[in-house]
């Protein structure tokens, strides 16, 4: 028997722009999935002999949460290089070793506020299994990673349509979550302490939700009734073998009666009467609500029932279970299962989460979403040193993906309950009655990261559908940040020199010329100790280092060699800002708690994946040459943020624009081809006020993407299938005889606004050419521009075309003529149109038969085949205006980088 996985947000792994919203169940993908969890939790157990019984059944709790989730973190970094201590690194390295190495925490929390924390050093806490295992999980091509990835898209927690768009693992680890919540609220109402007895009780729950449906996918595959006392099976004979065998016993009884009806009693466990009948009902509750959340059947009955077109069809038959239920479903062959779940993962997908809203709210008492989020990002960021600028985006990252979830962690909100952190923001779910106060919650965190960050939190109701407990969260956190900020106000003696770096608070010392704050201090370290410092120092085999790099950073970055940063060379840098479009309203219509676990992981998932794939073309453009490796050394330092949808790069000019289109076509493909990127990029000389450059890229960027948003129809599934064509949006701009300023985009703006003289035709999009939707977003596809440089073949696939178009920039940067014929022509054509009288009366016809005139009697082929290029774009448009002239000017520019 064939299950079905359905995807509410599809799958693109088969073929560019062919959209999977249902793919076989990976159920024996999930088995070997299970061997390796088995494997890495008993060898670590046999290596852990210090810590007693209890504390080793916590820790195989708190392993199987990082089994389950670790491995979806993807890394920033490039291929087989050591990363720095990525923040959520941190976070699972302290929760699994903190029972065993609290004496060394200690030092490391002072590294750590003394900026002096190395991965090294964090990762020599582990024990060897656990090493293996973090090594394992980070690697982006591991076994360990690709079953992970597998099991957690393609392992259904129901077969039937619609319930199936519902993932097991998410399932588990939102029954733990909402269990142990209402475990602890009940507890905590009962005065009672949290001592070795309910320190027991919730590890013996834990590990029973974590686990309990875990046989599914063997039961499915071998027919049987249940799947129950299967799952109990794996975990006395496989999971739980290296635990005390009374726990393992306890935890095997309550997975194998969660579906039965009857009272198990009390069993004596370590010494403590452990009453299982109340666990067991914690675990039920859990249970059924995680499923209610997740079980979408209640609005997809019609979209079903129209499939299946069966006259016995009810409600019943997706919402009950029993054999005279999996009788039912027998009957049906194999592909009207697979249309039907097609068809709801689709129905949810495009207007299923507005029906959703629709129904009927039910909280659940006990249990509440608790929320955090970082207020005014951007301010904090603005820095005008770079080091500070990149450190202050880590030290975001790094209180909201390890000091938040670990002061939580500390008040007894479990690793499973963290459904989302990342971007500023972290959303958990937590007992009504523990952390009494959020803000305790913020101070602790402030003290783990050693700096000041200004924090809202807010918290609301559990609640059926999931969306509308979301929609209470964010507007109550909305309404908390609109209330003043935390900030202590500055007592101003007016005598007092301000901080050259933030210019917000008073310059507290004097390091050589700069006045600088103690907090600016602070990230100056922790950008060069834990940042580029690591970065650069984690390729050895290219011989530089970091006292030598630093002095000459930005001639680096922008593609000189150390050797002639020394003489004073330099070329251009191009600052890249990209973000998500739609992204807010994209995560609003998740209709359960899965499909917000799934699509927070895809997202950031996607961004990195994206860089991998960017290294890895960038690699093999002098395959296996200390020059190449430096390129990608290059890269990955001047990568400032990654994570979520939203990334900031200071790259080489020639690398900025292919490399951000490859960034974003990676993007696409992993959302299925719902979302893509917009992308700002401005380029000039590493003099200019790296902060003004930033702002300029962010204006860009904003014209990015308020152009789509004004080519929004209000009709939601017209406008979904619209946004599924286009990769990427872009806008660039370069200069390298001024300062650039955001007022600088304003001109450029008005290039694209003079009638038939537009010699700016942006933002462009560029489109995947084999979907079913056209390009309603802008007049010509970017490739028709980008063609100047590097034609697109009839029929070649995108992912082929933009691997071509970086060794095209790259060569053009280090050794071609085509980019100078290209900026020549661009300034030729402009010229002789701007200078005769005549050509007023009609400048693109005037411009379209200069062009005709020099192709046909141009002699030098890469120069004739840029006249013909021109022409045919004005051909695109009919001859309406002229062809994008300064934005194949600047384009040229951009690959020669500053060169020539």
């Amino acid at each position: 028997m064939k299950v079905y996985v359905g995807h509410i947000v599809p799958l693109m792994e088969s073929e560019e722009g062919v959209q999977e919203w249902v793919t076989e169940a990976s159920l024996k993908s999930f088995e070997e999935y299970l061997d390796l969890l088995g494997k890495y939790l008993r060898e670590s157990l046999k290596e852990l002999t210090s810590l007693s019984d209890l504390e080793k059944a916590e820790f195989a709790a708190d392993f199987i949460v990082a089994f389950y989730k670790y491995p979806l973190i993807a890394t920033p970094a490039p291929p087989r290089v050591s990363s720095y201590a990525l923040p959520q690194e941190v976070f699972w390295i302290w929760l699994l070793t903190r029972n065993y190495r609290r004496e060394e925490w200690v030092d490391v929390d002072k590294l750590l506020i003394d900026r002096r924390l190395r991965l090294d050093k964090l990762k020599g806490l582990l024990s060897k299994t656990l090493t293996e295992f973090f090594k394992e999980a980070s690697a982006v091509e591991s076994r360990l990673k690709e079953r992970t990835l597998e099991s957690f898209l393609k392992v259904p927690s129901d077969t039937r349509p619609s319930n199936n768009v519902s993932k097991l693992i998410p399932h588990l680890l939102a029954t733990s979550a909402i269990a142990a919540s209402l475990y602890l609220t009940k507890a905590i109402k009962e005065k009672r302490k949290f001592d070795e007895k309910l320190r027991l009780e919730l590890t013996i729950l834990r590990l029973a939700c974590l686990l309990h449906d875990i046989g599914k996918p063997r039961a499915w595959l071998a027919e049987l009734p249940g799947h129950a006392d299967e799952s109990a099976r794996l975990i006395r004979q496989s999971i739980l073998t290296e635990i005390n065998a009374e726990i393992r016993e306890a935890v095997a009884v309550l997975v194998a009666y969660h579906h039965a009806r009857k009272d198990i009693g009390v069993k004596k466990v370590c010494g403590h009467d452990i009453n299982l009948d109340d666990l067991l009902k914690a675990l039920r509750e859990g249970d059924k609500w995680s499923s209610q959340i997740d079980r979408l059947a209640s609005i997809c009955i019609e979209n079903v029932s129209s499939v299946l077109k069966d006259s016995e069809f009810s409600e019943r038959y997706l919402t009950e279970s029993g054999v005279e239920v999996q009788q039912y479903w027998k009957k049906f062959p194999e592909e009207k299962i697979r249309f039907a779940t097609e068809s709801a993962a689709k129905y949810l997908y495009f207007s299923g989460w507005r029906d959703l809203l629709k129904t009927e709210e039910q909280a659940r008492s006990g249990v509440r979403v608790i929320g955090f989020d970082v207020r005014r990002i951007q301010s904090y960021i603005s820095r005008e040193k770079l080091r500070a600028l990149m450190a202050a985006s880590y030290a975001v990252d790094l209180f909201v993906t390890y000091c938040l979830p670990r002061a939580l962690v500390e008040k007894l909100v479990f690793p499973e309950n963290i459904i989302y952190a990342g971007g500023g923001f972290l959303t958990a779910i937590s007992s009504t009655e523990i952390p009494a106060d959020l803000r305790d919650v913020v101070i602790r965190a402030r003290e783990i990261l050693g700096l000041s960050m200004d924090v809202a939190s807010a918290d609301a109701p559990l609640l059926h559908p999931w969306s509308k407990s979301v929609s209470k969260l964010v507007s109550r956190l909305s309404a908390k940040k609109a209330i003043a900020g935390e900030n202590v106000a500055l007592c101003e003696l007016g005598i007092e020199y301000y901080c050259e770096v933030c210019g917000r608070k008073p310059a507290t010392k004097r390091i050589e010329e700069l006045r600088i704050c103690d907090e600016c201090l602070s990230l100056m370290s922790l950008g060069e100790s834990a940042y580029f410092k690591s970065k650069i120092e984690s390729f050895p085999d290219i011989g530089l280092k970091w006292k030598d790099v630093k002095d000459y950073l930005l001639e680096w970055l922008s593609g000189a060699s150390l050797e002639e940063a020394r003489r004073g060379k330099a070329y251009n840098i191009a600052i890249v800002k990209a973000d998500g479009n739609l992204m807010g309203f994209f995560m609003f219509k998740s209709l359960s708690l899965t499909d917000t676990i799934e699509r927070s992981i895809r997202i950031d998932y996607g961004l990195k994946r994206g860089l991998y794939k960017l290294y890895t073309y960038i690699g093999k453009l002098s395959e296996g040459s200390l020059e190449a490796k430096e390129n990608v050394c290059r890269a990955y330092a001047g990568l400032t943020y990654a994570g979520g949808d939203d990334l900031m790069a200071i790259w080489p000019a020639w690398l900025a624009i292919p490399g951000s289109l490859i960034v974003s076509y990676w993007f696409w493909r992993t959302l299925g081809g719902t979302r893509q990127l917009s992308i700002g990029v401005v380029s000039g000389k590493i003099k200019y006020n790296i902060w003004a450059l930033r702002e300029s890229a962010e204006a860009l960027l904003s014209w990015c993407k308020s152009t789509l948003r004004e080519k929004m129809t209000g009709d939601t599934v017209k406008d979904e299938e619209n946004l599924t064509p286009p990769i990427a949006f872009i806008s660039y701009y370069y200069t390298d005889s001024q300062q650039v300023l955001p007022a600088h985009i304003d001109s450029l703006k008005g290039y694209t606004k003079i009638g038939p003289m537009s010699i700016s035709w942006q933002p462009y999009c560029l489109c995947a050419r084999n979907t079913i939707h056209g390009n309603v977003f802008s007049e010509i596809d970017f490739t028709e521009i980008l063609g100047v440089l590097c034609a697109r073949e009839e029929g070649e696939v995108l992912e082929n075309y933009l691997s071509r178009l970086l060794t095209e920039f790259y060569e053009q940067f280090t050794e071609g003529t085509k980019a100078k014929y290209v900026r020549d022509i661009a300034r030729e054509i402009y010229e002789i149109t701007t200078s005769y009288q005549l050509a007023e009366k009609n400048y693109p016809l005037f411009a379209s038969t200069y062009l005709f005139n020099r192709w046909s009697e141009e002699e030098n082929s890469t120069r004739r085949e840029i006249y013909k290029r021109l022409l045919a774009s004005m051909n695109k448009i009919s001859f309406t205006k002229l062809a994008p002239l300064y934005d194949v000017f600047m384009l040229a520019k951009f690959a020669a980088g500053g060169r020539r």
